[in-house]
């Protein structure tokens, strides 16, 4: 009744698949086992995987660990910037990678900067710093002396240090843990390397620098149609942002532009005539040139059309500031360049600039080929078994065997032979985006050893997955099993029985053939 679904020739039990010698392959798998893991875990890479659960749910749970979320590449390359210091390079463009979002917006007056900063700020989950506002909470409470019948931009007046020092205290506070969403400030390329300087005292830097862009025309008309609520600073415009008091193809005025929030009259600032808005469209081209001249030479500048619908703004800032994972990989590629010893911190995440080498352990009889097939598939790298490495180069003739002695073949080639040829398969093409490793190590030596040549390359397991099962259960599973040798294919009367067993009848060779021989 056990016959190969395939080839429909009879299956065997194999004679090495009993008790006795069952126990005493459990007992060196464990004893090879213990201080493989002992060496792996102190590197904080192993993970464990019960071999008994459904198929479904160990694939879940391997593509869980090995395709690990952004959150642990940020705590990876938190790492790296620890023990590298200046493993910083490269990731300024690449906001929560181990830092914070700290991201600068520069925009035209008139290109409606408040309410599209605002979304902007909640978009990438940080708060909107207004320096102008800052200043202006600062002057109301006495901490900046301003005479207010001068007038003038307080950014001007108010010394750069003194600002400099409101912002570094207002990013200290509890919601800028994650960042913060800069306005107002720097409006000088002076300025601009200041604020760089104070940054890189807490070993941080801007993260992007976002510029709203607006033809001047199309600014002019929108500020000179804008209305104020002046105690709050809410704008609305006739045609862009009308108060719900504005009836439809009714004239704006002081009856009826009134705040939302509040019924009171908005009104029109003195300052929005054509000569004041030419000349602070002057001075805003003249001062922004420069610093986006300071900023563009470090890659971090973006722009985005203000003219567009809100949802397209708000769409394309955010596809900016939560770049996908290719740009973190890119990052840290740059990262490990630049200084080397970067990898350090990143062994346990797969695919951050570094191939995904992954090592497979398992008792006889936890049915690792088949599980690890699916794994493999499951984080896009091919299954590498040492065994039919081995076998095949024995066929070959490049490696010698006797087969009339017998013996485990890992145990007869050499070390470094394995390790030779270990190399040149991970050198194929389809190795480049890494590979399930199964067979070797099966010594803690061997384990020592296969780092070490992976450090040759610069490269190191980005994780070692073992698959569990209970003995009791090892042996009921392997002394119930059926193989059909010329190939190697396994079956199971109870987990996977061949086509040829009739549900309820007893495996027999009659009964279990191959199901494509």
């Amino acid at each position: 009744t056990m016959l190969d679904d395939e080839t429909g020739e009879a299956l065997e039990q194999r004679t090495d698949d009993t008790a006795e010698s069952l126990a005493k392959r459990l007992t060196n798998y464990h004893a090879q086992t213990v201080p493989i893991l002992a060496h792996y875990e102190a590197k904080g890479i192993v993970s464990k995987l019960d071999a008994n659960k459904p198929m479904e749910e160990i694939w879940t749970a391997a593509e869980a660990i090995l395709k690990p979320p952004a959150a642990a590449a940020e705590k990876a390359v938190a790492t790296v910037a620890t023990a590298t210091g200046k493993a910083q390079e490269g990731l300024s463009n690449v906001p929560g990678l181990g830092r914070r979002s700290l991201v600068v917006a520069l925009g035209p007056p008139g290109a409606g900067l408040e309410m599209k900063l605002t979304k902007l700020a909640s978009t990438i989950g940080v708060p909107l710093v207004s320096t102008e506002i800052l200043l202006a909470a600062a002057v109301e409470s006495g901490a900046v002396e301003y005479d207010k019948s001068v007038g003038g931009d307080l950014r001007s007046i108010v010394p750069d240090d003194v600002i400099l020092r409101m912002l570094q205290e207002r990013m200290g506070s509890e919601d800028c843990k994650p960042g913060l969403l800069l306005e107002g400030f720097p409006f000088t390329a002076e300025q601009a390397k200041l604020l760089d300087s104070k940054l890189e005292e807490t070993n941080e830097a801007l993260s992007k620098v976002i510029v709203l862009e607006a033809p001047d025309e199309l600014v002019t008309e929108r500020v000179r149609g804008r209305w104020v609520h002046e105690p709050t600073g809410r704008f609305y415009h006739p045609k862009e942002s009308p108060p719900k008091s504005l009836v439809p193809d009714s004239e704006p005025s002081a009856e009826t532009m009134l705040d939302d929030e509040t019924g009171e009259a908005l009104e029109q600032r003195t300052d929005d005539t054509a000569e004041s808005l030419a000349k602070r469209l002057t001075n805003y081209h003249a001062q922004t040139v420069p610093i986006l001249a300071h900023y563009e030479a470090k890659g971090i500048v973006s722009k985005l059309d203000a003219n567009k619908p809100m949802e397209e703004i708000w769409t394309a800032a955010e596809a900016i500031l939560k770049p996908p994972a290719a740009a973190a990989e890119k990052a840290v590629a740059t990262v490990a360049t630049a200084t080397g010893k970067a990898q350090e911190g990143l062994s346990n995440v797969p695919g951050l600039g570094r191939r995904s080498l992954v090592v497979a352990l398992g008792p006889p009889g936890a049915g690792l080929e088949m599980k690890l097939t699916k794994l493999a598939s499951t984080i896009g790298v091919p299954l590498v078994s040492t065994e039919i490495l081995l076998a095949a180069a024995v066929e070959s003739g490049a490696v010698e065997y006797d087969k009339s002695v017998g013996g485990d073949l890992r145990s007869i080639v050499p070390d470094d032979v394995i390790l030779r040829m270990l190399q040149e398969r991970m050198g194929s093409e389809d190795c480049k985006p890494g590979l399930l490793l199964e067979g070797f190590p099966f010594t803690a030596e061997q384990a020592k050893l296969l780092d070490s040549k992976l450090e040759e390359t610069n490269e190191a397991l980005s994780k070692v997955i073992v698959l569990e099962a209970p003995d009791e259960l090892v042996t009921e599973r392997v002394r119930g099993r059926w193989v059909h040798e010329p190939t190697g294919r396994f079956y199971h009367p109870k987990e996977s029985p061949p086509k040829s067993l009739v549900p309820d009848s007893e495996p027999s060779a009659e009964t279990m053939l191959d199901d494509e021989t």
